[in-house]
Formats: C-alpha cells, sequence, structure tokens
C-alpha cells in the first residue's frame, strides 16, 4: 500500500509541475494572439486550450467514476465528435473564461 500511495504522490507531483508550467506558458501569450492559427489549416490557440479543457474535463469525469465503481469508463461519444464540440465552443469564449 505505501508504494501505491508513493507511486501516486509522485504522478500528483509530476501533474503539479506539468500544469505549472504549462500555466505559466499559456498566461503568457497575449489574449490578441489567442486567434492565431498554431500553424496552417489548423486550429486557433483557443480553440487548442478548449479542446485541453474539454478532455481535462472528461477526464477528471471518468476517473471519478472509475474511482467510485472500480469499473473502466468508456467515451460516451467518439473523439472526433468531442473535438469538433470543443473548438466550436472555444470560439465563442474570451481569455478569462478558460481556467487559471
Amino acid at each position: 500500500m505505501a508504494e501505491t500511495m508513493t507511486s501516486t504522490a509522485a504522478a500528483l507531483a509530476g501533474m503539479d509541475e506539468g500544469w505549472d508550467a504549462f500555466h505559466g506558458r499559456v498566461t503568457a501569450i497575449p489574449t490578441e494572439r489567442l486567434s492565431s492559427r498554431i500553424s496552417d489549416d489548423s486550429w486557433t490557440l483557443k480553440q487548442m486550450l478548449g479542446h485541453i479543457t474539454a478532455w481535462h474535463d472528461l477526464a477528471v469525469e471518468r476517473l471519478a467514476k472509475f474511482a467510485s465503481s472500480g469499473e473502466p469508463v468508456e467515451l460516451e461519444e467518439h473523439e472526433d465528435v468531442i473535438n469538433a464540440r470543443a473548438a466550436r465552443a472555444a470560439g465563442a469564449r474570451v481569455a478569462h473564461d478558460f481556467p487559471a
């Protein structure tokens, strides 16, 4: 059990480090650049942030269900549907709508 706790603590610490670095980079992006495309014929920065937010939220929901049931939780929709909805929804958002 101690090994699991250490592994969990290490995983959470690594995630916190990653999110801190990510947050720092995202907040450094000037608001006016959020409409810029990541590359030719791709999503905008705002759409990519919406995509990350959508999948983060889905992961949290699925992990909570898994923790309570012990059973794997399948996606309710195809990932392309989820991605398209996230990109559309991000278009209407402004910078302060995204989680800090």
